[in-house]
């Protein structure tokens, strides 16, 4: 298992200036491959002296920090060294580019440690490796460390935040809470690549025989002894150290894995309780869905007969049979009626009728009766309202449009009460009657003649 690796210093004053030096290959780098130098590259920044670049961005947040402010955090970015390498032992550079764009999207988000002015990629050592230098604004515009790195429990979340970003590439996490011990960047690019060697006490060699040789000729043999005592020795314990290595990892990776896999039964058990109680839920939803389907349909019933109940009388019928002729070219759901004779002009808009002025005249059929009839000069009352629309449509369409305008009545009485009430007007409950008298009775005319009032 390969684990992304993800490092970062605190820097003040002139130590962002050391470390310019060394990612910039300004001053020598015994454990980078000269031959390899013009391999490295900047991924993220500009081609600048890096404290430079860390100096004006304080200055454009704030101006000279404190003595003992953190200017400036270097961060190191890598992945184990097996993770880099194929199956020829070469570096693979189809992961270095992907593992370089996710470390620049990476840095390039403020929340992983404020504003990052380079980054640069060295592909110049054993394992490549990203360098970058961040100054820590924090998201008030001013330079705070301890807002991305005051804690342990923050310094965990941004290498968990980098593991995430590189978890595609197959990189894992180290194990949270290792009593490792934590490594400086200075030390640990260098610890890659040292070699561990085995030093010889040229005093603790056997003499070679004394066969007439000289003190240089005694010293050459022993130098000469000594080296190929090394060849033979290094090899073998550099094995060893490699499998050792292995093995405290695989005990580490061993000892993770038992930890998730308990972690993941505790999940799985969880999981299945949730899934039968979301199985009860489902059960329950249809059974109450099916209750409301049948509600729904019920009530949609009775909202049929009952809106077949009292549908009042089109507006624009009305119209035609009082002998007014619809206009054409009115758009908007609007319809003009002329009476060319009288010169009279409405306009049926929205369930409502406006006269030439656009003030309202009506909104049933019953009072629309009345005020055009008013117009020709004949003052119809309510129950003559009513009975005229019975003569001229039938009884049931002037039941259901006297309903209506007793609606109406009723919601014009209660929205002026409610206007009262609110201005402190409101007179004692004894005195309030409806503004509109209570209609006639269609059958109880007792067989007066319903066009009384006008000629028809």
């Amino acid at each position: 298992m390969a684990f992304a690796i993800a490092r970062m210093t605190k820097q003040k004053g002139g130590s962002v200036g050391s470390s310019s030096l060394h990612n910039d290959r300004q001053r020598e780098t015994p454990n980078a491959d000269p031959s390899r130098e013009k391999e490295n590259r900047i991924i993220l920044g500009e081609d600048r002296s890096t404290p430079e670049l860390v100096r004006e961005v304080i200055a454009e947040h704030g101006g000279k920090p404190r003595s003992d402010s953190v200017e400036a955090v270097e961060v190191l970015l890598t992945a184990s060294p097996e993770w880099w390498r194929d199956d020829d032992d070469e570096i693979d550079l189809k992961k270095v580019e992907q593992f370089s764009a996710a470390a620049r999207e990476f840095l390039s988000n403020r929340e992983h440690g404020g504003i990052c002015v380079k980054a640069v990629l060295h592909m110049d050592e054993h394992s490549p490796h990203v360098h970058a230098h961040m100054v820590p604004i924090d998201p008030q515009g001013k330079l705070n460390c301890k807002h991305y790195f005051g804690t342990r429990g923050k310094l965990s979340r941004w290498q968990e935040a980098f593991a995430e970003q590189v978890r595609e590439l197959g990189l894992e996490r180290g194990v949270m809470g290792s009593r490792a011990r934590h490594t400086e960047i200075k030390d640990f690019y260098k610890a890659m690549d040292r070699k561990h060697q085995v030093r010889i006490n040229y005093e603790r060699l056997p003499d070679p025989p004394r066969v007439c040789l000289t003190k240089e000729a005694a010293q050459k043999f022993k130098e000469e002894f000594a080296k190929a005592l090394l060849l033979q020795v290094e090899e073998p314990i550099r094995t060893q150290l490699q499998q050792a290595k292995l093995a405290r990892d695989t005990h580490g990776q061993l000892k993770e894995t038992k930890q998730r896999l308990a972690k993941a039964k505790g999940e799985v058990l969880k999981t299945r309780d949730e899934v039968t109680r979301q199985q009860l839920q489902i059960q329950e939803l249809k059974y109450e869905k099916e209750q409301l389907r049948y509600q729904i349909h019920e009530l949609s019933q009775r909202a049929e007969k009952a809106e077949a109940r009292v549908q009042d009388v089109d507006l624009g019928t009305v119209m035609k049979m009082l002998g007014y002729r619809a206009l054409p070219g009115r758009a908007h759901g609007a319809t003009d009626y002329l009476k060319p004779e009288k010169n009279q002009l409405v306009t049926v808009f929205s369930g409502a009728v406006y006269d030439a002025r656009n003030q309202m005249m009506a909104r049933n059929s019953v009072t629309l009766v009345q005020e055009m009839m008013k117009r020709e000069g004949h003052d119809l009352s309510r129950a003559d309202a009513v009975g005229w629309l019975a003569d001229h449509c039938g009884e049931a369409c002037a039941k259901a449009a006297s309903l209506v305008e007793q609606e109406h009545a009723t919601e014009d009485f209660l929205h002026e009460r409610q206007k009262q009430r609110s201005r402190g007007m409101m007179r004692p409950m004894r005195d309030e009657k409806l503004t509109r008298p209570e209609p006639e009775r269609i059958h109880e005319r007792d067989g007066q003649d319903r066009d009384s009032g006008f000629t028809r």
